[in-house]
């Protein structure tokens, strides 16, 4: 006597069918068909991100693991477009160097920090050269 077939894994409304990146990339193929524009870069990093938090969504088990990937992907590309998740109309904080760059015609950080050195060297050099001391020490 053969054992019955094993039930479908359950994708809807169970919580507990967990895709491997193959069922990610059909589910791609067919979003495609519809018109969607995710890549598969975005959809293969949405899935490594959701398998690395063990297919949770915050404290939420994901229920519908296509729409968690759509989310993910939206999530990460707001992410990529503006550095952080800017929910709320947050602003990055630019003291941190590198995190957002500077409107056109204004000096970066380090454009600073260069532009500093060099003036502090030229009045040592003048403070120097009133005192009567050597030029370069």
């Amino acid at each position: 006597m053969t054992a019955p077939p094993a039930p479908p894994p359950q994708d809807a409304g169970g919580g507990i069918f967990h895709p491997k990146f193959e069922d990610c990339q059909k589910w791609l193929a067919d979003s495609r068909a519809s018109g969607a524009t995710y890549t598969e870069p975005e959809a293969r990093g949405a899935w490594l991100a959701l398998s690395a938090a063990g297919w949770m969504w915050g404290r939420n088990p994901v229920v519908d693991w296509r729409a968690a990937l759509e989310r993910q992907i939206q999530t990460d590309r707001e992410r990529g477009k503006h550095g952080i998740a800017n929910r709320n109309g947050e602003k990055p904080n630019p003291r941190n160097f590198g995190v957002c760059k500077p409107p056109p015609g204004q000096a970066t950080t380090a454009d600073v920090i260069k532009r500093r050195a060099s003036e502090r060297e030229t009045r040592y050099a003048a403070e120097r050269a009133a005192q009567g001391g050597p030029e370069n020490v």
